[in-house]
């Protein structure tokens, strides 16, 4: 999650003598992160409510990254780590043997999932999202897109990796991050294993894979919900992701996006992010220092650079009080309730020496060069959000990706005092996000994902 900019905010200091080097294995560093973090917390607080754009709070991004990375080239683990002597976190337990975050499978094909569990829960809504729990094992998918092509002219790009049905939460695609939530969410974010037991996953009757919340009618402390990284690492290349419903609705926090290590050195690219009843998406970049929007950037795409009281031409995070450079999209199916009311459709990044682009495609306008795995971005036609390399060059301030889903409820941006207060209080009776969520477990029904595929393509010019 992802220009996350904010209400509330609490900057991170950054300096080389500060800068926190974690080693690829974050599961069993989160600890002295958290202690680096606990030393550059002492820092103004940023508070401007009337600024839209200061209200997209960043998460803290130490230890969100793994780097036991494996991609087409790579064969398996390649770091180990001790945890701290000195540590006293619990943080650094696993609670199950998922939680390792060690491979699966040697070299973890790119092609070749290496499970097909899938529970059949009855908890939460179906894939016709009317509350059903249908959980049919004979997937039959349905679609308004234009139907595969052969006659589509042949794409400079190949596709590399797809994640989709019974084995989209193969232990191959997705690791389930189970830790507190860095951005103080009211939630409880589980492994595999319990997210399985409480109802949380599932791949419904129409092969889709849906991520849900839990919807208790009340609960004493955090509900649980899912965070996926991806198991595996990338750099440059394009990435399509086909989602036909995401979380709605006061008290929610919904992003699809992707870090580096060492953040903010290794960049961040939000693709899809909002809160509460937001109805657009924003894309945002956070970097180190030097990476920029041109200054003509908001003549080359859809959507709009915010601007505060930051440069919201600058992407890096430490000279923006962690805004960095966010394009909001005026596109009201991008996100939310037009979004689920049409869907959904089909979010599209490149990254490559070109720069950084995104696209939304809305269901039923989905290029058949997508639908048949043959994407061309040059027919596409102008992008939401374009950073072009001539700025910010893309290899530089962008390495070692994970992807990452989450659903936050709450937490430093949705429940800051004045986002709530803006965008929920008068509407749902409560004057505090997390009053609201923990004694209302039927609005978190549509706090939910229903995703048909993930799906990775590299060409020539996604490499340096």
């Amino acid at each position: 999650m992802r220009v996350t900019a904010l209400v509330s905010l609490v900057p991170l200091l950054a300096t080389s003598a500060q800068a926190l080097s974690l080693p690829f294995r974050y599961s069993t560093n989160i600890a002295r992160a958290e202690q680096e973090l606990g030393a550059r917390n002492n820092v103004p607080v940023i508070n401007k409510p009337q600024r839209r754009s200061q209200k997209l709070v960043r998460r803290r991004k130490w230890g969100h990254h793994r780097t036991t990375t494996t991609s087409c080239d790579d064969e398996g683990p390649t770091d180990s780590v001790t945890p701290p002597a000195n540590s006293t976190s619990d943080w650094n337990t696993p609670t199950s043997t998922g939680d390792s975050w060690t491979p699966t499978s040697t070299g973890d094909s790119w092609n070749t999932p290496t499970t097909t569990d899938g529970p059949t829960s009855t908890d939460g809504p179906s894939s016709t999202d009317d509350g059903s729990g249908s959980t049919s094992n004979s997937p039959s998918p349905t679609s308004s897109d234009p139907p595969s092509n052969t006659n589509v002219p042949n794409s400079e790009w190949k596709l590399t990796r797809s994640i989709l049905g019974r084995d989209f939460f193969a232990d191959s695609n997705w690791e389930f991050w189970a830790y507190p939530d860095p951005t103080h969410g009211d939630v409880e974010y589980v492994n595999k294993g319990a997210a399985e037991a409480a109802g949380l996953w599932e791949v419904d009757g129409e092969g889709d894979a849906i991520m849900r919340v839990e919807t208790t009618p009340q609960v004493n402390g955090p509900r649980k919900s899912i965070r996926l990284h991806s198991a595996f690492s990338w750099t440059g290349g394009m990435v399509l992701m086909d989602a036909k419903h995401m979380p709605t609705g006061c008290g929610t926090w919904p992003a699809w996006w992707q870090n580096g290590p060492d953040w903010p050195a290794g960049g961040e690219i939000d693709i899809l992010e909002g809160v509460n009843d937001g109805t657009t998406n924003q894309v945002s970049l956070h970097t180190k220092d030097g990476c920029r929007a041109p200054s003509n950037a908001n003549s080359q795409m859809k959507g709009k650079l915010h601007t505060g009281n930051f440069d919201a031409y600058n992407c890096a995070s430490y000279a923006t009080g962690n805004q960095g450079c966010g394009v909001m999209d005026s596109d009201t199916g991008s996100y939310g309730p037009g979004f689920n009311a049409q869907s959904g459709g089909v979010y599209a990044l490149t990254w490559d020496q070109s720069g950084i682009a995104v696209w939304f495609h809305p269901r039923g306008q989905i290029p058949a060069d997508i639908t048949a795995e043959k994407p061309n971005p040059a027919n596409w036609g102008t992008p939401v959000a374009n950073f072009p390399a001539s700025d910010c060059d893309p290899f530089e301030y962008f390495q070692n990706h994970i992807s990452i889903w989450d659903t936050t409820l709450c937490g430093d941006w949705a429940g800051a005092d004045s986002v709530w207060q803006q965008s929920c209080a008068a509407s749902t009776g409560y004057s505090s996000c997390i009053d609201y969520v923990r004694n209302n477990g039927d609005a978190m029904k549509n706090a939910f994902w229903k995703i048909s595929y993930v799906k990775y393509f590299e060409s020539a010019t996604s490499k340096p």
